[in-house]
């Protein structure tokens, strides 16, 4: 903390992974608040975008020593997740989102939390990544349920919001009822997509994530919570439930939808059928041939690029050989006209017709022996300056050699 105080960030930075990389064996219990605010410090006022990024290596290096499992550690972790939820940074709050999702079970770096198998496990089966105590996990749930509903519904990056209500999902079977509630109430403003008037006409994870949402909070919560749902949202569900054409959505979302609004007039009694539905489409399998054709594909797209990116290298590279002979004939021409003034005519008709610049020759050679010509030039006329230069200095030495005799003469005549 001092260190920081005055400004050594990178010190303090270094002296944080060291503390962070001894052996299991030496505890850091009583320094863990210590610890939180260095990386909150570190979060908000380091003055390099690199080491505020740090957060992400240290959350790493936190939960591979166990420190989820202290309850020392409990209130200032989730103060830390709070402080990072809200920066104003993208990049601090997608660290976050990624490690809040790691707590609770999700796929740290893949995208399949936002499949639909996988979205429904983990409201059904939560399984979690780390072992982690549940106090713990609803200490983080309910601290930061808020800030991490706020980014879903008004974050203005796009994979940051779905990257929120992905997390959200996972937040079900551990939110306590006052979360739920306050979801449910306010659903229509979080689930933008459910929300609205008219008919919810875009498909994807946006959608796919808002009925996983609607699902997971019906099924968390009491019959009589579930009439917190706004009315525009149940329009919509039964709208997507009676649909005919399936497109992106596919059985899944449609069958759950019409358990939904069973489930609405139902209460308890439907919550079984929900979970049924849950379950049995959850455990179908992906079709192993679109993995490896997808595969495929990005294979092909990676190798295009990489052959596209040759192209562009060696163009480059012979335009820039291209303009270097031109520059260089140009130099030549210049160079020519001006060893043309002081010779003869003759001379000068000899070197426009030498044999070294003919249409026969080689490119590759063509630009070096340019340069050789000019080099030539540029040293035949250096010589040529040099010998008017002595012949200069000749003169003047002549002239006043010359002045001094005829001074003498005067001086020797007025003595006379």
């Amino acid at each position: 903390m001092k260190l920081q105080e005055s400004h050594c960030w990178e010190v303090a930075s270094l002296m944080l992974d060291c503390l962070l990389g001894v052996p299991c064996c030496f505890p850091l219990d009583n320094v863990i608040n210590i610890i939180c605010s260095v990386i909150k410090s570190f979060s908000c006022c380091a003055p390099k975008i690199s080491w505020r990024l740090k957060s992400d290596k240290w959350f790493s290096m936190l939960f591979a020593r166990g420190f989820h499992n202290l309850h020392e550690s409990d209130g200032h972790l989730a103060d830390l997740f709070v402080t990072l939820l809200g920066h104003p940074e993208p990049e601090q709050r997608f660290v976050v989102l990624q490690h809040l999702g790691r707590l609770v079970g999700q796929d740290m770096h893949g995208e399949a939390v936002l499949q639909s198998n996988t979205i429904i496990y983990k409201l059904l089966s939560p399984d979690l990544v780390l072992s982690v105590p549940e106090s713990f996990l609803s200490l983080v749930v309910s601290s930061t349920w808020d800030q991490v509903v706020l980014l879903a519904s008004s974050d203005s990056l796009l994979p940051l919001k779905i990257r929120a209500l992905a997390l959200l999902v996972a937040y079900m079977p551990y939110a306590g009822r006052q979360q739920l509630q306050s979801f449910l109430a306010a659903a229509d403003s979080v689930l933008h997509v459910l929300g609205k008037v008219t008919h919810p006409t875009c498909e994807g994870p946006l959608l796919r994530l808002s009925l996983a949402l609607s699902a997971g909070a019906c099924l968390y919560s009491p019959a009589e919570d579930i009439s917190l749902i706004s009315q525009d949202i149940w329009r919509n569900i039964e709208t997507i439930g009676l649909s005919r054409t399936e497109g992106k959505l596919g059985g899944l979302e449609k069958n759950a939808c019409e358990v939904l609004c069973r489930l609405r007039n139902e209460g308890d009694e439907a919550k079984e059928n929900l979970k049924e539905v849950l379950s049995t489409n959850s455990t179908k399998q992906v079709d192993p041939d679109f993995g490896s054709t997808r595969e495929s594909i990005l294979q092909v797209l990676a190798n295009l690029t990489s052959v596209q990116s040759c192209f562009d290298m060696f163009s480059k590279k012979i335009d820039q050989e291209a303009m270097e002979l031109e520059e260089a004939e140009m130099e030549l021409e210049i160079l020519q006209k001006e060893h043309a003034v002081q010779e003869s005519s003759k001379d000068s008709k000899e070197d426009r017709n030498n044999p070294w610049i003919t249409a026969s020759m080689k490119e590759d050679s063509r630009l070096q022996e340019i340069k050789d010509r000019i080099r030539s030039l540029e040293k035949s006329k250096l010589q040529e300056d040099i010998v008017l230069r002595r012949q200069k200095k000749v003169l003047i030495r002549r002239t006043s050699q010359k002045y001094l005799e005829e001074a003498a003469i005067r001086e020797e005549e007025l003595r006379a």
